[in-house]
């Protein structure tokens, strides 16, 4: 039987999560480095491409878009691999986050389940914005592009009613489609489940334990918020004291400075959701293979 969770289950998973990485901390931040240069590898191409190719920008921005979603979703289900040896006490080495290119169907499995999700999510966010905003919401929108470079704050137009709402909703609708989808994917890259099943059982999991989910989400997303305006302001005054100085060091510097939270933040995101599937999923993941191939058994039990 799966293990029973409660309200503070996700507190516990976080808590799982961070003694994980402290763990294995370098191979763990190898290939969350390795996870943030393919996550960001797809925007620096359309850079590069925008600058060489102008008049092909729509094109190029719909290439690097297309190559993000298929080369995302085998490095993280590589990362939640090594996440596994470490957890298990077996060698484990950032390479774990490439082992999945090689092998084509969990691969294609994982980018399915991505591209699924992907759409749920964007659905979601659709009716949402619809239901709450309305044409207002859209009004402003279409208000906000028009504006041109150099606008003061008294050019820009008054949010509509409900916007902060609307806002907070569909972050929490965001989160609560990422642990679905994140719980899928290591279905699929350490279970091996089929997509449809891996992704249904992702669906009950984070639908069984919505209320634990709610109650940590929503700290974390204030939490969320106040470290960002920090860090936020850290950058900014580092980049304009360096600035001074050198403006190539100053951006170097901004460079380094978000890498250095994004590497370290991956890597506890993904050991967060590492360890739910643990909780959620621990009677069958200890006779499941490693190795991705589709099991035929019964589906996984989900907790309550």
């Amino acid at each position: 039987m799966p293990n029973a969770t409660g309200p503070g289950a996700p507190f516990r998973w976080l808590a799982d999560a961070f003694a994980l990485c402290a763990r294995g901390w370098p191979q763990v931040l190898g290939g969350s480095g390795f996870l943030v240069a393919v996550a960001l590898a797809p925007s620096a191409l359309q850079l590069l491409l925008q600058a060489v190719l102008p008049g092909l920008s729509s094109w190029t921005q719909m290439l690097t878009t297309i190559l993000g979603l298929v080369l995302m979703p085998p490095a993280l289900g590589g990362f939640l691999r090594l996440l596994q040896s470490l957890d298990h006490g077996r060698p484990a080495s950032a390479a774990q986050v490439t082992s999945l290119y090689s092998d084509a169907p969990v691969a294609q499995r994982l980018i399915l389940c991505n591209l699924l999700f992907a759409v749920v999510t964007v659905l979601a966010m659709v009716v949402l914005v619809y239901s709450i905003g309305g044409q207002p919401l859209l009004d402003y929108v279409r208000t906000l592009s028009a504006i041109k470079p150099g606008a003061t704050p008294a050019d820009l137009p008054v949010l509509p009613d409900g916007t902060l709402v609307l806002v907070g909703l569909l972050l929490l609708v965001a989160l609560f489609v990422t642990t679905a989808q994140q719980l899928a994917a290591a279905q699929i890259a350490l279970g091996g489940r089929t997509i449809l099943r891996a992704c249904g059982d992702g669906t009950r999991a984070t639908v069984s334990n919505a209320f634990a989910l709610l109650l940590f989400y929503l700290p974390i997303m204030l939490l969320g918020m106040l470290v960002t305006i920090a860090l936020a302001i850290v950058g900014t005054i580092l980049a304009t004291a360096l600035a001074a100085i050198n403006g190539a060091l100053a951006s170097l510097a901004v460079v380094l400075f978000t890498l250095a939270v994004l590497v370290p933040l991956y890597a506890l995101m993904l050991a967060f959701f590492y360890r739910a599937w643990i909780a959620l999923f621990a009677s069958d993941a200890d006779r499941a293979p490693t190795d991705g191939r589709p099991t035929d058994g019964a589906p996984h039990e989900i907790a309550a």
